[in-house]
């Protein structure tokens, strides 16, 4: 299953479409390829076009001639080696000639065709182009019955997209249930299958199904069984009769008119009924009473569409219909697609048509086909049949944007608004600010505008602004963060309900395209950083440097602080004439900090964050406290030479140790406060213990008076007092005389 491996593994080519003059310029793609320098080695790729009729012929041929025509302008000035024609041929309104003309245009070499335009062309042709290698894209078939995996694609939107636009403006117009009278053919079955599912999600009710056989031309029946049903139908809400059918349609409503009750309700239509000349021309008075809204796929505006249909228009007279778009659309698509396969091959290009749909946005719209080969987005144009000056006449009512699920609907009798939109640039690199500006006209002052973004990936967003007084808006800068072709388009909706702006019509502008491309590559920077002091006390500054390699003078560097307890403070700095970035503060707090500084780049150089670096910040030591002791007598005087010590001292604190000098006095400095045990001795003099309470960081005085030993002139033994030597005698005399009596006997 080719289509389910290239969904499984897509490549994207982003292609950019935008038009020059008429042409499609493909730019990423073609870069993906070697540029061909010699042109004439060209291959000629021939694409089939089958017309359903010889009636077609001459429209197919005009529109095939274009196409084929910018196709090969494109091909020439890119250089790329390959030509394209068309062989077209005619179906003659024969499945069976449709499938003859595929086996002969595949018999001369050809595997590109673009043809099955009914459904049984589709069903009598399916099993031989798949078996074959032969390619169908169908510009104009809307059944949705051969959405399967095959080598069927195209380029118009399958019936059920339809419906969810029809069933939207039935509710908008406030019908809550329909009878649906169809053709009973695959076509008609599908179609209503779709909107009875989007009708049951949207009110819950099932519409009525009454059916006709492709060959009828007498709808009596179908219309009595209508008229018999509408009354039920319409008891509680408001119904209408939704009318799913080709060329009988202007005949159905000429026979519509003999009942009453169906003949006065709101009648809708489906793309085979919106803006049809034969129903103007076959049933004008029912058409202007019935009205018949009906959608028909939308293009969107853009100077390519204009282009083309000005060129189409000029050769056939008439306007280009959507269905000629899709028909020119399917030859880019072929040969887009055998560029990028470089191979005209049914096997190769089926692969990359997935791949180039996804990317390619033609005159018709954005072609992005799904898994089955099915165009997966389209908008749709809501038109009406109304009196204007007693003549019938089609007219543009509404507007449904799919990817918005917006519905702009015109009605009667409302000023007609129009809006134009301009984006500040047209391409630019990714991440650029982009400013959409407009104005609408007539001047709708404090209209809502919305301007829709989509890139081919299917990424959408909106952006708003409100009209000023004068009509005109502008949007906020947006930037588009992916790369590729963005379509843009404007609108606006009505501000606040009820008030004047319920007078004007809504509106959508023409659509834009912006080509976002990547940002070309950054250069790197490098971020050094040094410290001018590794270890600083508390509250002292801290100095750091740093340099930004190359330099960029309006870089600004964050320097990111890491305290001690893990908190982070951060500052931006510019830097000086020289370059340099300087950073300095005071630390608060001791402890180990980090510190780092980082840049985040800019559009031209990629960001860097330094290496982190540490440093210390100390607590400043406590203050020291003093001591000094005067040493005095007890007559005031200083006493020199005293010896000075310490017994008991705070913790850590050495021992103190001095001698009182000629005033009597020692000082001991830069000592820890608390509580010191001072003694002073001194020869002649009593030792003397004292106590010191020193507070922290000042200086303690301390008065200590030493008593003399004795009170003499200095007579006796020397540090003896007169009353110990006269009580020594009289011990003296004591013991001698005992002695003496104890010793007589013997001498005797």
């Amino acid at each position: 299953m080719i289509k389910m491996a290239i969904l499984n593994n897509i490549y994207r080519i982003n292609i950019k479409i935008f038009a020059l003059t008429f042409l499609l310029l493909a730019t990423p793609m073609v870069n993906a390829f070697t540029p061909y320098q010699k042109v004439q080695d060209a291959q000629t790729v021939i694409i089939g076009d089958i017309a359903a009729t010889d009636s077609e012929l001459p429209r197919i041929q005009a529109i095939s001639d274009i196409a084929i025509s910018d196709i090969n302008d494109y091909m020439a000035k890119n250089n790329l080696p390959w030509r394209f024609e068309a062989n077209i041929t005619s179906a003659e309104g024969s499945m069976n000639t449709h499938l003859a003309k595929i086996k002969a245009l595949k018999a001369s070499g050809i595997n590109l065709i673009i043809g099955g335009r009914w459904s049984s062309f589709v069903s009598n042709s399916i099993a031989y182009i798949n078996s074959n290698g032969v390619l169908l894209i169908s510009p104009v078939l809307t059944t949705q019955t051969f959405n399967v995996n095959d080598n069927f694609f195209r380029t118009c939107p399958t019936d059920p997209r339809q419906a969810t636009a029809l069933a939207y403006m039935m509710v908008e117009q406030g019908i809550w249930n329909a009878i649906v009278i169809q053709r009973d053919d695959d076509w008609g079955n599908t179609l209503y299958d779709a909107l009875k599912s989007e009708f049951e999600t949207r009110t819950g009710a099932t519409p009525m199904q009454i059916k006709y056989s492709v060959s009828t031309t007498d709808f009596t029946s179908q219309l009595q069984a209508a008229e018999g049903s509408a009354p039920s139908m319409g008891y509680q809400h408001p119904i209408a009769i939704v009318l799913l059918g080709y060329d009988e349609v202007a005949s159905i409503l000429n026979q519509a008119k003999g009942y009453q009750t169906i003949n006065n309700l709101m009648w809708f239509g489906t793309d085979n009924s919106a803006n049809q000349q034969s129903i103007i021309t076959q049933a004008p008075d029912q058409a202007k009473k019935l009205h018949l809204i009906s959608p028909a796929p939308a293009i969107y505006p853009s100077d390519l569409y204009d282009a083309v249909k000005t060129r189409y228009s000029s050769r056939m007279g008439t306007d280009l219909t959507y269905y000629d778009a899709t028909e020119y659309d399917a030859y880019w698509l072929y040969a887009l697609s055998v560029v990028a396969a470089g191979d005209s091959t049914a096997e190769h290009v089926n692969p990359k048509l997935l791949e180039t749909s996804a990317n390619y946005i033609g005159i018709s719209g954005w072609c992005k086909m799904d898994f089955y080969g099915d165009r997966v987005n389209t908008d749709y144009n809501f038109f009406d049949y109304e009196d204007v000056k007693g003549i019938a006449k089609s007219v543009y009512n509404g507007y449904y944007n799919q990817f918005t699920d917006v519905l702009f609907w015109e009605g009667t009798n409302k000023i007609k608004t129009a809006i134009t939109a301009t984006a500040s640039y047209k391409s630019a690199v990714l991440g650029t600010p982009i400013t959409v500006t407009g104005s609408i006209t007539p001047a709708v002052d404090k209209a809502a505008i919305r301007v829709f973004f989509l890139n081919y990936d299917g990424t959408y967003f909106v952006a708003g602004a409100n009209a000023k007084p004068d009509g005109t808006y502008n949007t906020t800068q947006v930037a588009l963060k992916k790369t590729g072709t963005w379509i843009v388009q404007a609108w606006w909706k009505r501000g606040v309900p009820g008030n004047q702006l319920l007078n004007y019509t809504l509106c959508s502008s023409k659509v834009l395209e912006v080509v976002v491309a990547p940002a070309p590559p950054k250069t790197n920077t490098t971020t050094t950083i040094s410290i001018v002091n590794n270890t600083v006390k508390i509250n002292n500054p801290v100095k750091i440097t740093a340099s930004l390699d190359p330099k960029v003078a309006t870089a600004k560097l964050t320097f990111i602080v890491t305290k001690p307890d893990g908190t982070v403070q951060t500052n931006e700095v510019y830097p000086d004439d020289t370059g340099a970035y300087i950073y300095q503060f005071n630390p608060s707090d001791a402890g180990a900090w980090k510190v780092k500084a980082s840049w985040a780049g800019d559009s031209a150089h990629n960001g860097f964050t330094s290496v982190e670096l540490f440093f210390i910040v100390t607590q400043p030591p406590p203050p020291k406290s003093n001591l000094k002791i005067t040493i005095k007598d007890a007559n005031s005087a200083p006493v020199a030479g005293a010896t000075v010590i310490s017994t008991k001292t705070p913790s850590s604190q050495n021992a103190l140790s001095g001698t009182t000098g000629a005033d009597g006095s020692v000082t001991f400095s830069d000592i820890k406060s608390g509580t010191y045990n001072i003694t002073v001795s001194k020869t002649d003099y009593k030792i003397k213990s004292d106590t010191a309470n020193l507070e922290l960081g000042i200086t303690t005085e301390k008065l200590i008076i030493l008593e003399k030993t004795s009170s003499g002139t200095g007579s006796g033994i020397p540090n003896a007092p007169l009353e110990a030597i006269g009580f020594g005698l009289v011990i003296g005399v004591l013991v001698y005389s005992f002695t003496k009596k104890q010793l007589k006997p013997r001498l005797s």
